[in-house]
């Protein structure tokens, strides 16, 4: 199962976080969030030192222009994309075209989807040939990372054949239930909010017992 850890900013939890057997790292891009590191410089440099260049970065954005998308990419050496937003196919279409015409590796690409009490899965059909993967979250007050968990029984109305992430509210004692989950496109899940400290500042132990419960193989990224 592939371990995603979201809303990364804090440099002692990076540093402690790559001894752990962690495949992904999120950043976000979204100025709305309190895990925002857009415009701070120094850390997309430290990045360079901290990570080790197998652990595979993130960046989540949310209905952002093509333009600063490529930007920010650049600047942290970005490996995937999550959409977090309300962008459409022929905005994937839009990004992944800014980055062939600046002669630049293309991104893999994540498109975020908000549960609430109910869900219309096949509105996630026209992006599965523009996706890697997709990830399944809660719908709530902010884009992502309020802690909230959906149903996870309304995952079985889910017949893409897209893997998918899953997000939203994930705490240290859902191990159990999430090994139980025997959906065949469940890729991986996406950590965040209540393994936190802080906005941001990772809580290292508790994702420390978290992962050896669900004993996760590395990513083949």
């Amino acid at each position: 199962m592939i371990i995603k850890v979201c809303g990364m900013r804090d440099r002692a939890s990076l540093q402690s976080i790559t001894e752990l057997p962690v495949d992904a790292l999120g950043f976000i891009f979204h100025p709305g969030s309190p895990r925002y590191v857009g415009d701070d410089t120094p850390l997309a440099e430290d990045l360079q030192v901290l990570l080790p260049r197998a652990m595979v970065r993130i960046g989540v954005f949310v209905n952002e222009s093509p333009e600063v998308i490529l930007a920010q990419t650049r600047r942290f050496r970005l490996d995937g994309l999550q959409l977090h937003g309300a962008e459409t196919p022929e905005d994937l279409h839009e990004i992944l075209h800014i980055f062939q015409e600046a002669g630049m590796r293309l991104p893999f690409l994540i498109k975020a989807f908000a549960i609430n009490g109910t869900f219309p899965f096949p509105v996630t059909a026209p992006y599965t040939d523009l996706c890697r993967y997709f990830l399944f979250d809660t719908a709530g007050v902010a884009p992502g990372g309020n802690g909230l968990a959906f149903s996870w029984d309304l995952l079985d109305q889910y017949t893409d054949n897209t893997p998918f992430f899953l997000a939203g509210g994930i705490g240290p004692d859902d191990a159990p239930a999430i090994l139980n989950l025997q959906h065949p496109m469940l890729a991986g899940v996406d950590l965040n909010s209540r393994f936190e400290t802080a906005p941001g500042k990772k809580d290292i132990d508790q994702l420390a017992r978290f992962l050896i419960h669900l004993n996760p193989v590395p990513c083949q990224s």
